[in-house]
């Protein structure tokens, strides 16, 4: 990777995780990693990943080609605030703050700025994450090259349209709780039945793990997928069956539905119109 500084405005669990990722896979060197966190507790953690603190937001911009906003939305405006005078039209702001747009960043800054917008998910901790992205008109290619480049050093990237960022957090970002609390229904049930729950949990997550790979690495449809398990009136069926009677689609649906609606509706809180 280049020379470049990578400045990351808030250290909370996402940006560890991303952090950790990109030391991990050893391109990128840390003394071009800078932080920053209101939380001197962070301090520790940075320690732990061999990164130093700038003084404030603004030391940081000031130091930074590529900056890292990992803070909540409610405090967005605050920091873009405090850093908008040292940017210079290179700087490149990676934004994973979740229904805020590249548009709204935009406006708030009041001229053109480089906006990369990225929806990463938890597994990038452990090199498996997946991270979705789309840019604004500035940046180029390379330096869109460079950004996607370090969410890679934690699993895969895609690039999506704009206009569908809200739309893919139920897709992929706010997912592993989801899969984690179904997860911990069935190790319950298991649990229930006299099964330890983690050895429930080691093989319910190893059949996940096996799964996905059928759905990645082969051609079967899901629907082809779902036939290889079932027989006619056999165990699997019935399990279906009792799925479908308890309406699972539905309730996926609006679980879906209700994350993208709480997207748009952080953007309506934090609007600056």
């Amino acid at each position: 990777m280049s020379g470049d500084k990578l400045g990351i405005i808030g250290l909370g669990n996402m940006a560890t995780a991303i952090l950790s990722a990109v030391i991990k896979n050893g391109s990128f060197d840390k003394n071009n990693i800078l932080f920053y966190d209101t939380d001197i507790k962070k301090e520790m953690v940075a320690r732990q990943l061999g990164i130093v603190s700038a003084k404030s937001n603004k030391d940081l911009a000031e130091k930074s080609k590529y900056i890292l906003l990992a803070i909540k939305p409610t405090v967005i405006w605050k920091v873009l605030e405090e850093i908008k005078e040292s940017l210079t039209p290179d700087t490149v702001i990676i934004s994973i703050v979740a229904g805020i747009s590249t548009k709204d960043i935009k406006t708030y800054m009041g001229k053109e700025h480089k906006i990369v917008r990225a929806m990463p998910n938890t597994p990038i901790l452990l090199g498996k994450g997946v991270t979705a992205l789309c840019k604004n008109s500035a940046v180029t290619d390379k330096e869109y090259d460079f950004v996607c480049s370090l969410f890679n050093c934690g699993g895969i990237t895609e690039t999506i349209s704009e206009n569908k960022m809200n739309e893919i957090i139920a897709v992929h970002s706010s997912t592993p709780a989801y899969i984690t609390l179904i997860a911990k229904y069935f190790c319950e049930y298991a649990s229930e039945q006299g099964i330890p729950y983690e050895t429930a949990n080691k093989l319910f997550a190893e059949t996940l793990i096996g799964t996905a790979k059928l759905m990645t690495d082969t051609e079967y449809s899901h629907e082809e997928l779902i036939d290889m398990v079932t027989t006619p009136n056999g165990t699997t069926e019935k399990g279906i069956d009792a799925l479908k009677s308890w309406a699972i689609q539905g309730a996926i649906f609006e679980c879906c539905d209700a994350t993208i609606r709480r997207a748009y509706e952080i953007a309506e809180e934090q609007s600056i119109q």
